[in-house]
């Protein structure tokens, strides 16, 4: 069974976090993710440095599906600080993933957690 929410719903309304998602280090290394059971509408992304990275290599980038979606320096921040990158209210599609790929830092590690509503009147399978 289908079933879709009208506009007012609190489902379009209240921000899911999904994560917290570990990073690994390692170049080009993609780690973690999740895919939204229904077509979403992606804010954020949210980063708190675990271990120090090199240098300015040490980025992650934001994929959905394997397209890039943005990138974040974190550089050689220092474990417990915090990074926001802004996803624009990019929408995919249901069952497409998210996923994080690092730069070419071989030390950097973070957590991760991505901020998402579902699309307005996204179908939800029951």
């Amino acid at each position: 069974m289908t079933t879709s929410f009208p506009y007012d719903d609190p489902n379009y309304q209240v921000r899911r976090y999904q994560g917290p998602f570990t990073l690994a280090a390692g170049t080009g290394n993609t780690s973690a993710g999740f895919a939204p059971p229904v077509d979403a509408v992606l804010h954020a992304a949210h980063f708190v440095v675990t271990t120090a990275g090199a240098g300015a290599a040490n980025k992650r980038i934001v994929n959905a599906n394997g397209t890039a979606l943005g990138t974040t320096t974190l550089g050689t921040s220092t474990a417990n600080t915090t990074a926001t990158l802004d996803l624009a209210e990019t929408t995919i599609a249901g069952g497409q993933r998210v996923t994080f790929t690092n730069g070419t830092d071989a030390s950097g590690t973070q957590d991760a957690i991505v901020e998402w509503t579902p699309k307005a009147l996204a179908t939800f399978q029951n």
